[in-house]
């Protein structure tokens, strides 16, 4: 019996933020590509001293990426950035990605190196608080849609297969001002969760990973200092 794993309270919360934050065409507001962002990051993590190295990969769906094994800090190397999007991505994917890694490695332990069972959960749920909370340009533009689009993708991605997923959603987001590039969004985040399958018209992906940025959102912020601090030396998992 195949299972969902979004509640219906997150379903029906990500259909809220979708609503509330249709996705913005931003391209122009993004000047800097891969290469011009790789001395941003690579002086924010000499600034921590988390000792990771931070490399060019033009072969990624996302725009950045941590591998943890070989401590490293992927930028997709003709990614678009805005100055907003570098701090963004700076306490986002250094300051809990990178850390969660690297106070991994200080345990002695390669477990809490990787991180325990749905420690991205967690991860993503810490990422998210600070991209909404301690940026100090403020919230990105589409975060809220970019978390809540992957929820629900994520509420079907067991059910329906992939194009039957980016019909139901296309003509629910597309607006006036998405019109031109809300088709290559779509299907840039269904292929997140396809790329776990070497078939994507089979049914299924990644149905825990991409969920995990809001439904971690949703355990983070509940949490006080103290916890979320724990949770950032600790690299495990809400059980």
């Amino acid at each position: 019996v195949m299972t969902h794993t979004v509640s219906d309270t997150d379903y029906e919360f990500a259909w809220e933020l979708i609503k509330k934050y249709p996705f913005e065409d931003i391209r122009e507001e993004q000047p800097y590509n891969g290469k011009d962002v790789f001395p941003m990051m690579q002086s924010h993590m000499d600034k921590r001293g988390y000792g990771f190295n931070i490399e060019l990969n033009p072969y990624m769906i996302a725009r950045q990426n941590v591998e943890p094994h070989n401590k490293v800090l992927h930028i997709k190397t003709d990614g678009k950035f805005s100055e907003l999007d570098v701090e963004s991505l700076r306490i986002h994917e250094i300051d809990v990605h990178v850390a969660r890694r690297y106070y991994g490695y200080k345990t002695g332990l390669n477990l809490f190196a990787d991180g325990l069972l749905y420690r991205n959960t967690l991860d993503e749920g810490l990422a998210i608080n600070q991209s909404l909370h301690h940026n100090k340009f403020g919230v990105k533009p589409n975060l809220q849609f970019d978390i809540s689009i992957k929820t629900v993708i994520g509420r079907y991605i067991l059910e329906k297969d992939f194009c039957e997923i980016f019909d139901m959603l296309i003509d629910k987001v597309r607006t006036e001002n998405n019109k031109d590039i809300i088709d290559f969004v779509v299907f840039k985040n269904i292929c997140r969760f396809k790329r776990v399958l070497c078939d994507c018209s089979k049914l299924g992906g990644d149905s825990h990973g991409e969920t995990d940025y809001l439904i971690g959102y949703q355990i983070i912020k509940k949490m006080t200092d103290k916890e979320r601090d724990d949770i950032l030396k600790w690299n495990i998992g809400p059980d």
